[in-house]
């Protein structure tokens, strides 16, 4: 069964293979050959078609060595402008069709017949004589090997032979003799070298072999394309941020208590392992570099660049004997391609959050403190310097970002300068955020200075090719590191310690100038209308900031928080082991998942509704009560105490609430929620984690770290301690949030430029609720006095005081949960809290610091523009929230990675790729004339083109009847002007290729008509015609519709001759004509030259240009074969109108065929048909030195030969001649395919016939009792598909005469004059059926009339030739004995000079081997008479052939 990578898009596949065909184009090789698999002894040509039909990128198209099945037996030739291949199977023949059609312009896909197929011998000689085939033409070719000399030896020698008048330095290395002999063992190339296969002799003897292994490396896998950074975003890049997660998951992953005996070994492993084991399978010829390995490193050893994990154990690994280390370095690499990611995990959160659950009796009586905790902990210490390096690596951050986007969008950008503005930000963010210096206040100045930059560039090979080079085209590798980083306190335990260094670093890909704003106008393979990004960061998915408290008291606090949570909400985290579950993924299925959400939040809003109903119901019993004045004691059931819980949370004694209702009542049941939190820190955008929400407040529960944060909505009242460092300082602050100050329930806009597109799922609730292009959806927006409410470690990072819960990133019914029964709730509690305050500062109308409670969906976002596309990314990597990336490893937006993929593409394709023509884009791009009386009009034009025996005439007819009619209505309603028509020209004129000189004969003979009223021609007629105004083209050929309509426009600038300066004539420049129409007809029965072998015809992709068609013309007689040929126009040239070739269909076609000029001018030029332009072929194919086979003929070179004819000629007889010559080709009986090279062997060809046109005029049927007949002209049409049928002559009503009427003006069929009988065929094929002698006889058995006996001479010559030996005469006998009388003897034989004496002496008069000279004698006059005979009945049947024009090679 074969397999295709079908994500590999076929505009990626036909970008690659022009990459191929440009190496060769420079190089001037006639193509490069790709035998893969045993047949090229599994060598780089695997790798090569790995690349180019499976999609292979970056360092996995050097480790190939098995291709999907059938691949192994293909065999691939890439010209400079044509790519043929070989497959055997038709499975693989038709994916492949699927993959290289819609954009290769030209293609020729080669196999076996369903009986070759079944037969391995047979299949195994298609296989070499479709290789012969493929070679025809050919004399250097380049095959990738690998056995040309090593790089610095091929170096070395090429500047010494450069030196000494050889070839010039950097050209491919030509294969010596020894190399030679060991590609000789090639099986496939060795089969070449048979007697009677391809030419003669060796492989290596006929072609000039060059190695082109390092230009393919060096050229083409090199350089970065859509195709291989797709690959490295979504694939290369998800599996690094894996097992990044799963480092964290190494440690944060740890119980409390646990983390201080991790060592970087146990950390570094998820990342050391993936690496080690991408680089286990050796590639022979591809060296293993290792650059910026993976490691973990703790504290001051993180200023050594190469220190590598050691085994020691966290606790150990501080700036000083019993401090534990603040931060580490976690770099992290991909061994299968130059991705690489740096950064900095800091061990220590700068805040310690209380356990607001914690049992205090109890913790009394066990004796812990946790004020005491940090204290014997030295924590405070401790905190300040992680703030401080946390603020000073948020730093380093940005720097390392502005280096990035200088690199990638300044003019003239070198790691220098990229250098440069990094020491700049670096300098000025450490000042801004109070961490330029250490103890002594040095400035930033100073800081830069120590900075380390590296900007590195890999290519496919993961080798690193520096310096970087801004447009190289490969992956950028940008590190920033700060070493030997000093503490800043200048007292206390860290005072004077050197805590360590600092690094970031990321992996990118600098766009090609320029490409942004083109990808926006129409890139030629974007999908979205969104400009690219100036750089593609592949590994910015990565968190920029983590921090897991390890190794000291925030270690122990968050334990013990994480346990009293746990005993809080059912247990979940009491073990430990929730967190590691979680973010290890081993979570409920989600189904399973659902149901469960949906259970649980049933019974809470059951369980809310019941408790709002008690509420009512006291209510109620108070307002009774008070009535008759009488004072009910308080509910047990109701919150009470305020007083007391103050002034005993004043008093640092246990509040009276039990530690389970520290929160009020909590409203989550059955476990936490997925959720996201929303930050104002660049450094740390938002932060993922487990949600539990209470009466009074929430708890968050960070994934990577499993800290414990709490936001208390109450106010004050109930708050707990907590203490966070500043940097400086250690300070305490309320657990409300770093005093609440606001709710706010509302949507989050975002700039539209973001294009951030849909796909957020559910706003069910409320409307609106998830992501769209303009909104990251609805969220709830905490307002506090700190920044970022107090949330560690955002809050060391920004002075934004807002925190949001982004209800997008939550599963549906957790977002249904929050809106329907949190919300509310907390509304509630705001209220009560607003209203206690109100009461206890005795009605003065101050709130007493409560939160306010809003719901706006109107208010702005709160966080600054540059952290949307980070927050959305955060909310889209939530797995619960619904909203997945297409990208999801990238932080950019979809559209902008499309957008980058697509620019990447789109540069090759406007520049060294592109197959534009500047003079047919001015000739389609040309604006209709302005009509004033004083400048003579251009003469319109109307293209059609198709191969031969395809509906050009019908066509040209309905083209001219309209143009005629336009242009006579126009010329009625001015009044002044005589009556126009339009004109036909047929070409080529002549058998043989259509050329330039084709069209400047047309476009000669349409000037000299305007200006005479008539053609060159046609002098001969005294009257003259209407002033020409316009003109149709037809073209029978196989040539390319790029190559045409190039040959046109030389044409018009007189760059083509005649011969008879018909150039000169035309010339008058592209303003003196107006291209109305360039029409493609296709006909079912000629789309395919071998259709036992679903072989297209020469010429049939490239004259489907997309780009290049203003409407199709689809036809034929079967209807199956016409649906295909439909299918394969909408396939190549979708969004293209097409029209069936009926006259009915053509007449109601108008408006299509002839659409409006500035409709027709806008599809011309809309950006997608410019685009696709570019795709036009390089060079036309089998031109530029490339193959011969360009024109097709699998059996031979095709030719073509022009027969006029006078006498009448028998139809019915003619298609039973040509059945015989393969019109139609008879599927059980079709011939192999040639061994031998036809190009050099024109007898190994297989005779046969591809096509037979032309017109014809028929003995005019009995005449009618009431007039005389009339003689029609008739057309013959016939092909490999289609027996030869016969249809009247479209253009017969401007056909009469024997130059082809007045209404065609070159190239009118030759029709005898005085409406006699006979008429103009063209036959191509191959071999012997071209010959002109087996074409006269053809013609003279299709007679119309009865062959008759020659008489005279003749008929007595064949009445004497006798038919056997018997009959021989004793004077012919005697002849023959005398003309052969000495002739070789047979041994033992002498003569005299009249007897013949054998060994025994008997003697005869007659030779020994008279016997054989008799039947010779006797064949030898059968076939003169025959031949005698033929030529006698020739010419008296009623057949005269009076010209023969070729054959011609097409």
């Amino acid at each position: 069964m074969v397999s295709l990578d079908f994500e590999f898009e076929p505009a990626q596949a036909a970008l690659r293979f022009r990459r191929v065909q440009q190496l060769a184009r420079h190089h001037g090789l006639d193509g490069v050959l790709l035998v893969p698999g045993v047949d090229g002894r599994y060598g780089p040509s695997t790798h090569a078609v790995g690349y180019l039909l499976e999609g292979r990128s970056n360092r996995d198209t050097l480790d190939v060595n098995k291709l999907a099945d059938q691949l192994e037996d293909a065999v691939v030739l890439v010209t400079p402008g044509e790519v043929q291949l070989y497959v055997p199977s038709p499975e693989l023949h038709a994916q492949l069709r699927e993959l290289l059609l819609p954009h290769l312009a030209s293609l020729r896909l080669l196999g076996p017949t369903a009986a070759e197929a079944a037969d391995p011998d047979a299949l195994e000689e298609n296989k070499l004589a479709a290789f012969v085939h493929m070679l025809r033409g050919c004399k250097r070719l380049g095959i990738p090997c690998g056995l040309a000399a090593s790089p610095a030896a091929a170096a070395s020698a090429a500047a010494a032979a450069a030196a000494n008048g050889g070839p010039p330095a950097g050209s491919l290395p030509r294969l010596g003799a020894g190399e030679l002999v060991a590609l000789e063992r090639w099986p496939l190339l060795q089969a070449y070298g048979l007697e009677g296969v391809g030419r003669s002799g060796f492989f290596t003897m006929n072609f000039e072999v060059y190695d082109v292994q390092a230009a393919l490396g060096a050229a083409v896998y090199g350089k970065l394309d859509g195709r291989a950074a797709a690959v490295l975003g979504g694939e290369g890049a998800a599996v690094l941020r894996q097992h990044w997660d799963e480092m964290l998951l190494a440690l944060g992953g740890k119980a409390a208590g646990q983390r201080g005996g991790l060592s970087e070994k146990q950390v570094a492993e998820p990342l050391v392992g993936y690496f080690a084991y991408g680089l286990l399978r050796e590639v022979p010829g591809v060296e293993q570099t290792v650059v910026l390995p993976p490691r973990v490193v703790f504290g001051p050893r993180s200023s050594d660049d190469a220190a590598a994990p050691e085994a020691a154990p966290l606790a150990a690994c501080g700036p000083a004997a019993g401090l534990p280390p603040l931060h580490a370095v976690v770099e992290a690499a991909d061994p299968r391609s130059g991705l690489r990611a740096a950064r900095s995990c800091f061990l220590c959160r700068g805040a310690a959050e209380r356990d607001v659950f914690a049992d205090l009796d109890a913790e009394a009586e066990e004796g812990f403190s946790a004020a005491a905790a940090l204290v014997a902990g030295g924590w405070g210490a401790a905190a300040a310097e992680a703030v401080g390096l946390m603020r000073l690596y948020a730093a380093l951050v940005e720097a390392a970002r502005a280096a990035m986007a200088h690199f990638a969008t300044a003019d003239n950008a070198t790691g220098h300068s990229a250098k440069a503005v990094a020491q700049e930000v670096l300098a000025r963010r450490a000042e801004q955020l109070g961490v330029a210096g250490g103890a002594g206040g040095a400035p930033g100045s100073a800081l830069a200075a120590r900075l380390r930059f590296s900007l590195l560039q890999f290519d496919h090979a993961n080798r690193v090719t520096a310096p970087a080079v801004r447009g190289s085209r490969q992956l950028k590798v940008l590190r920033l590191s700060l070493p030997d980083v000093s503490a800043r306190a200048a007292a206390g335990p860290y005072a004077g310690t050197r805590l360590g260094g600092l690094v970031y670093g990321d992996t990118f890909i600098d766009l090609p100038a320029a490409t942004a704003a083109a990808t926006a106008a129409g890139g030629a393979t974007a999908t979205v209308a969104t400009a690219a990004p100036p750089l593609l960061v592949l590994t910015e998915g990565i968190p920029v900031l983590a921090a897991v408290p390890a190794g000291g008291p925030e270690e122990e606090l968050a334990g013990r928080a994480l346990r009293s949570l746990g005993a809080v909400v059912g247990g979940e985290w009491a073990g430990g082991g929730g967190a590691a579950a979680r973010a290890a993924g081993a979570v409920a299925p989600p189904q399973q998942q659902l149901a469960r959400d949906q259970s649980r939040r049933a019974g809470a809003v059951a369980a809310a509704d019941s408790q709002a109903l008690a509420a009512r119901v006291r209510a109620r019993n108070r307002e009774a009560a008070a009535a008759d004045g009488v004072t009910l004691p308080p509910d047990s059931d109701e919150d009470g105490g305020g007083e007391d819980a103050a002034a005993n949370n004043a008093a640092g004694a246990p509040a009276r609430p039990p530690p389970e209702e520290a929160l009020g009542r909590l409203l989550t049941l059955g476990g936490g929620d997925d959720a996201v939190l929303l930050t104002g820190a660049p450094a740390c955008p938002a932060l993922a984690g487990t949600l539990y929400c209470f009466t009074g407040g929430l708890v968050f529960v960070e994934a990577a770290s499993r800290a414990v944060w709490t936001l208390d909505i109450r106010g004050d009242g109930g708050a707990a301690a907590a203490a966070v460092a500043d940097g400086s300082s250690t300070t305490t602050t309320s657990a409300s949030g770093g005093g609440l100050q606001a709710i706010t329930m509302q949507q989050l806009p975002v700039a539209a430029a973001l294009a951030l597109g849909g796909g957020g799922g559910g706003g069910e609730v409320g409307g609106g609720g998830g992501l769209s292009g303009t909104s990251l959806g609805e969220a709830v927006v905490f307002r506090g006095s700190a920044p970022a409410c107090g949330l560690a470690p955002a809050a060391h990072l920004t002075v934004n005081t807002h925190l949001a819960l982004a209800l997008a990133a939550m599963s549906p019914a957790a977002r249904r949960f929050i809106i329907t029964i949190v919300l509310p709730a907390w509304q509630q509690t705001c209220r009560e809290a607003a209203a206690a305050a109100e009461e206890g500062a005795g009605g003065g109308g101050g709130d007493g610091g409560a939160a306010g409670y809003l719901k706006d969906m109107d208010a702005p976002n709160p966080f600054p523009a540059p952290l949307h596309r980070e927050h959305a990314f955060a909310i889209r990597s939530s797995t619960a929230g619904g909203a997945g990336k297409s990208w999801p490893a990238l932080v950019a937006a979809d559209a902008e990675v499309e957008g980058a993929l697509a620019a990447l593409d789109d540069a090759e394709l406007r520049h060294h790729l592109s197959g534009a023509h500047p003079h047919v884009e001015a000739l389609l791009l040309q604006p209709p004339a302005p009509a004033t009386a004083a400048a003579e009009p251009p003469i319109g034009l109307a293209l059609v083109v198709g191969l031969p025996g395809a509906d050009q005439a019908p066509v040209a007819a309905a083209l001219a009847a309209m143009l005629s009619g336009a242009a006579e209505g126009a010329a009625a309603a001015g009044g002044a002007a005589a009556a126009a028509s339009a004109r036909v020209a047929l070409l080529p004129a002549a058998a043989g290729p259509l050329t330039a000189a084709d069209f400047a004969k047309a476009l000669a003979a349409a000037a000299q008509h305007r200006r005479t009223g008539h053609g060159h021609h046609h002098h001969h007629h005294a009257s003259a015609q209407p002033p020409l105004q316009h003109l149709v083209i037809a073209t029978a050929s196989h040539v390319g519709l790029p190559e045409q309509l190039a040959m046109l426009a030389a044409a018009m600038l007189g760059g083509s001759s005649s011969g008879t300066g018909g150039a000169t004539a035309a010339a008058g420049g592209l303003a003196a004509w107006n291209l109305h129409s360039v029409v493609v007809c296709v006909a079912g029965e000629t789309l395919e030259e071998e259709p036992a072998r679903s072989a297209l015809a020469a010429g049939a992709l490239a004259q489907l240009a997309p780009g290049y068609v203003d409407v199709t013309v689809v036809g034929g007689v079967d209807a199956a074969r016409a649906a295909a040929a439909a299918a394969l126009v909408a396939a190549r040239l979708p969004g293209v109108p097409t029209v069936r070739s009926g006259r009915p269909q053509l007449l109601l076609g108008r408006e299509v065929l002839l659409p409006p000029p500035a409709e027709r001018l806008a599809r011309r030029g809309a950006a997608s048909a410019v685009a696709a332009r570019r795709w036009a072929p390089l060079v036309a194919a089998g031109g530029g030195g490339g193959s011969g086979s360009g024109a097709g003929g699998l059996l031979g070179p095709l030719q073509a030969v022009r027969v006029s004819f006078e006498g009448p000629l028998d139809v019915a007889k003619l298609k039973q001649e040509l059945r015989g010559l393969g019109i139609p080709q008879d599927a059980a009986t079709v011939p192999a395919l040639p061994l031998a090279d036809t190009t050099v062997d024109g007898a190994a060809a297989v005779p046969g016939l591809v096509a037979v046109t032309g017109c014809v005029r028929l003995p005019p049927p009995p005449a009618p009792a009431n007039g005389t007949p009339a003689t029609a002209v008739w057309e013959l049409l016939g092909s490999r598909s289609a027996v030869l049928r016969s249809r009247e002559w479209a253009l017969g009503a401007a056909g009469g005469g024997g130059g082809g009427g007045e209404g065609i003006l070159v190239g009118g069929p030759k029709l005898p004059q005085a409406e006699a009988a006979g008429g103009e065929l063209t036959f191509v094929g191959t071999g012997s059926a071209v010959d002109e002698g087996a074409l006269r006889r053809l013609l003279g058995r299709c007679a119309g009339g009865a062959a008759v006996a020659a008489p005279g001479a003749a008929s007595g010559a064949a009445a004497a030739v006798p038919s056997c030996a018997a009959d021989v005469t004793p004077e012919q006998r005697a002849a023959i004995r005398a003309a052969r009388a000495w002739e070789p003897l047979p041994a033992g034989y002498c003569y005299n000079g009249t007897q013949y004496f054998d060994a025994f002496g008997d003697a005869s008069l007659e030779h020994p081997d008279m016997a054989r000279f008799v039947e010779e004698w006797v064949a030898e006059q059968q076939a003169q008479a025959a031949e005698a005979t033929a030529a006698a009945c020739e010419r008296a049947a009623a057949i005269a052939v009076v010209r023969v024009e070729g054959p011609q090679r097409l």
